[in-house]
């Protein structure tokens, strides 16, 4: 199996989908299973986030006629919910999975019922594969606790500055609220706001965010509508009880290994729940290792290519309504203004009318 990664990778630090195909695609690598040019690929991974639908969709389209890959979409929505105005975006994502991909990886089961909410179901096998942390970078401290008998400290990372959609609503009450005298607060990354009692640090290395979320003891999270936090992961492998909204994938990810909290109204109770037991709520972190991460990938993408090779001919007649469809979206997606549905329905009924379906699994 050769694997390729259809992502426009960014040196240094970034947003989550970055840093972390960035560490399935060493681990392919390392396993000798990656190959660098897509039309020599079994298996073309693509990430559907906004950057990467508007940058690669020519480049998707183009190999449509060049390749015969597997072509497995990882879903990075639904969009619209943290993004208000995107909601033929997710239409958009829908569609393609429907007739583009063979195969979708959701992050959190959260975000595949989610999908099925705002668009029409959908159709290709599918599978919800949790995000995952390098153990060489993300890992527990080895004794104690980061505040020992000083404040307790807090740490909360974002790479995206988006006040809604991150939440800095919450880090703003934190910063005008939070008890000094007990705790400390730190934030990692870009923030529209300036803080007064929050202590700043501009984005670093994954080398240095692991060290630096070590030297505290709660992790937070306040974004809304996030459907596999890495930032909270890395918080987690790192050893972290978490305090994270009662939205999107959080609750999913952390189990009993930290509180929820719906707004400003519950957040400094939370806070306070874990700091009142942090060595309880760390024997029930979750595990996210990244060897089962990544072959969790493996073992679907296994499983496509087996589906594959069972119906040849139903692969072969999909390429065909790949490239109209693709001709169509690529023109929409520059004005998502006009509406998107009635373009695809004729292509959607002829692929309805085909062979696929006897492909198809859930």
């Amino acid at each position: 199996m050769k694997i390729h990664v259809l992502y426009k990778f960014i040196d240094g630090p970034w947003g989550g989908a970055n840093q972390f195909l960035k560490e399935l695609k060493r681990y392919f690598v390392e396993k000798k299973l990656y190959t660098d040019d897509p039309r020599d690929a079994d298996i073309i991974l693509f990430n559907s986030d906004q950057r990467s639908v508007r940058a690669g969709l020519r480049e998707l389209y183009m190999l449509t006629s060049t390749t015969n890959a597997v072509m497995v979409n990882r879903v990075d929505g639904p969009i619209a919910l943290r993004n208000i105005g995107f909601e033929r975006f997710d239409t958009v994502i829908a569609d393609l999975n429907n007739v583009l991909f063979d195969g979708c990886v959701f992050q959190s089961e959260w975000s595949f019922l989610r999908m099925h909410e705002c668009a029409e179901a959908l159709k290709p096998p599918h599978v919800v594969i949790h995000n995952g942390a390098s153990r060489n970078l993300f890992y527990p401290r080895r004794n104690g606790t980061a505040g020992n008998n000083e404040r307790i400290k807090i740490i909360a990372t974002s790479w995206s500055k988006n006040y809604r959609a991150k939440g800095f609503d919450i880090y703003e009450y934190l910063d005008n609220n939070l008890d000094l005298t007990r705790y400390a607060m730190t934030f990692v990354g870009h923030s529209p706001i300036e803080f007064k009692n929050i202590r700043k640090q501009e984005p670093v290395d994954s080398e240095t965010l692991g060290t630096i979320l070590r030297e505290h003891d709660i992790y937070i999270t306040a974004s809304i509508n996030d459907p596999c936090s890495n930032a909270l992961i890395e918080g987690l492998v790192c050893g972290l009880p978490a305090v994270v909204r009662n939205s999107g994938g959080h609750p999913e990810l952390i189990g009993k290994g930290g509180v929820v909290f719906n707004d400003t109204a519950d957040i400094i109770k939370a806070i306070d729940t874990v700091a009142a037991d942090i060595a309880g709520y760390k024997e029930h972190l979750p595990v996210f290792d990244f060897c089962k991460v990544a072959n969790e990938y493996l073992e679907f993408f296994d499983m496509l290519l087996s589906q594959r090779q069972k119906c040849k001919s139903c692969f072969k007649q999909i390429n065909i309504g790949r490239i109209c469809l693709l001709s169509s979206a690529r023109l929409r997606l520059f004005d998502l203004g006009h509406s998107m549905n009635n373009k695809f329905k004729g292509i959607k009924q002829k692929m309805r009318l085909g062979n696929r379906s006897c492909c198809q699994t859930s």
